[in-house]
């Protein structure tokens, strides 16, 4: 696969997650709960991504829609995108997904793989969730701080 076949794959990725993935998932959001995600208001959604990732869905659409609530959480809270990027790999390899790019400095969030391993369900989860959680809510207060002075 060339470097132009890549990115362009990149692309139909975010693209068709962005057009299809973000709306179904936001959807099931209240009134409340879709303006304070839309809007990156307060601290990161916890209580809705555990609600989704204790829902009846398979594992996949859990993940998929906790990206889209999490991710768009995100970018409205900070200067941030959504792009494709490596999530898993080594050497010779490489696990494409979704990602959030920050501008400044810029870099990725591995989103996907987070989401992977808190759909898992295991013993771990809700401290993952608390982490990313922390992490991002942090990122999102000093991406405020500007505006707020």
């Amino acid at each position: 696969m060339s470097i132009y076949q890549f990115e362009s794959a990149g692309k139909y990725l975010v693209n068709n997650f962005v057009e299809n993935k973000v709306p179904e998932a936001m959807s099931t959001l209240s009134e409340d709960e879709l303006r304070w995600v839309e809007n990156g208001e307060g601290d990161f959604p916890v209580e809705i991504i555990k609600r989704v990732r204790d829902g009846a869905d398979d594992e996949k659409q859990r993940v998929l829609h906790m990206i889209a609530i999490a991710g768009t959480w995100y970018i409205a809270a900070t200067d941030s995108y959504w792009a494709a990027g490596q999530i898993d790999g080594d050497s010779y390899s490489a696990r494409v997904g979704i990602v959030l790019m920050t501008r400044s400095p810029e870099s990725y969030y591995p989103v996907h793989k987070q989401m992977e391993m808190i759909a898992l369900r295991e013993a771990d989860s809700d401290q993952r969730i608390g982490h990313l959680a922390s992490t991002m809510t942090r990122e999102a207060r000093m991406a405020r701080k500007p505006a707020e002075s």
